[in-house]
């Protein structure tokens, strides 16, 4: 075997470095590298909702969503979080861009429904309307709780 005196067997050149092993954030975890981005988790701050449609029941929404999608052909579907089922209009953050570094989102229209227990769809005659569990987000969350808490309707009343 040619050896060129440049290593040894088995050593590994000190140019060659290990890749950068993930900050988990866990402090038990002793960090020698670092990745080399930062990660940073912002949820919005505030949602300001501009118009909020209720419905008193959810087939009633999902027959509203059932008719959109016939007409337009697009697919749509409903978000469900803290007992209410919701479909939201959101401005896109390019039509507000200084709002959006701040953290403040719009919603243009929200429309919702009473959903005590998540199902993962809405039947409307013979369409399935898909229905997201968005409770592991932050700020969809925190938005179905406001609608529940101030402004769903009383199944029982309707």
């Amino acid at each position: 075997m040619l050896s060129l005196g440049l290593f040894t067997e088995g050593a590994v050149p000190s140019f060659v470095k290990a890749p950068p092993s993930l900050n988990t954030g866990d402090p038990s975890q002793p960090n020698r590298n670092t990745t080399l981005v930062s990660i940073i988790h912002a949820p919005p701050q505030e949602i300001v909702v501009t118009g909020l449609t209720s419905f008193t029941s959810q087939v009633n929404l999902a027959s509203m969503v059932a008719f959109v999608m016939n007409v337009s052909g697009q697919p749509l579907a409903l978000y469900w979080a803290e007992g209410v089922v919701f479909l939201a209009d959101f401005v896109e953050p390019e039509a507000l861009p200084e709002e959006y570094v701040k953290g403040r989102i719009y919603a243009s229209n929200i429309s919702h429904a009473p959903m005590s227990k998540y199902n993962n769809f809405v039947r409307v005659g013979n369409i399935e309307v898909p229905v997201i569990d968005v409770t592991s987000n932050v700020g969809l969350r925190d938005l179905a709780r406001w609608i529940r808490e101030n402004h769903q309707s009383d199944p029982e009343k309707s």
